[in-house]
């Protein structure tokens, strides 16, 4: 089991365009509304578990020049003023976070080939997107611009899974009690090698739909407990 089960959390990206001024470049980067609204499983969906939405501040001025450019709505020459200025504090940002499930062919294994300069043998990442994930990702743009929408945008895009985002790695050394299903015990020691303990969010099982921090914060916590228990017990302090 070990290095199998990896959980990220892919993320879509939704903007919606605005007539007034948002002052939407303003402010910290980061979470500023959250909803949980479709984060559980709900039956009448074609997938299990969730997402959630978070909603950024606007991109600054030159994320919104190269972006419109890209997107060929900001121009060079005469009208190159207006038309950023068009854009520019009136575009309002929202990401979705997906709950990624846990597949045991999504892993990290030894490269066979290549190696480090001391001949140790480099990670290979093997991760695809599940079917899961995909049809959520598809509910969450499409409920994402219907946000826009409804909130009085006259414009909107939505795109995913961002490849630059949502490297929250999760998984690979699950917790649990049966060392046929799981790497590490319930306070992160290895089942197999005894004075080893986990530390991180590879011992999730699940992934969320939020940022792993908190619960990762609180886990180490707990395995440090744990660490602290043991040793005592056999008077090293």
């Amino acid at each position: 089991m070990v290095g199998r089960n990896l959980m990220l959390h892919p993320l879509g990206y939704v903007e919606g365009l605005f007539h007034e001024d948002l002052g939407s470049h303003l402010g910290p980067q980061g979470c500023c509304i959250a909803s949980h609204e479709f984060y559980e499983t709900n039956e009448d969906n074609d997938f299990k578990r969730g997402y959630s939405f978070q909603v950024l501040r606007g991109p600054g001025p030159l994320e919104t020049a190269m972006s419109g450019v890209l997107r060929r709505e900001i121009s060079w020459g005469s009208t190159h003023h207006e038309d950023f200025g068009r854009r520019f504090g009136k575009i309002a940002s929202m990401t979705t976070i997906l709950e990624d499930l846990p597949d045991p062919e999504n892993r990290v294994t030894l490269d066979q080939t290549r190696r480090d300069s001391r001949g140790v043998p480099a990670p290979r990442v093997s991760y695809s997107l599940g079917v899961n994930t995909k049809r959520m990702l598809t509910h969450a743009l499409t409920n994402g611009r219907k946000l826009m929408q409804a909130a009085g945008a006259y414009k909107s895009y939505a795109f995913g899974p961002i490849r630059e985002t949502g490297w929250h790695l999760m998984g690979t050394t699950r917790m649990g009690v049966d060392p046929s299903t799981s790497v590490v015990d319930s306070f992160g020691r290895s089942h197999d090698v005894p004075n080893l303990y986990v530390a991180d969010s590879s011992v999730f099982v699940t992934a969320g739909a939020v940022n792993p921090t908190s619960t990762l914060q609180a886990i180490a916590l707990r395995v440090a407990d744990g660490i602290a228990h043991d040793f005592g017990k056999i008077g090293v302090r």
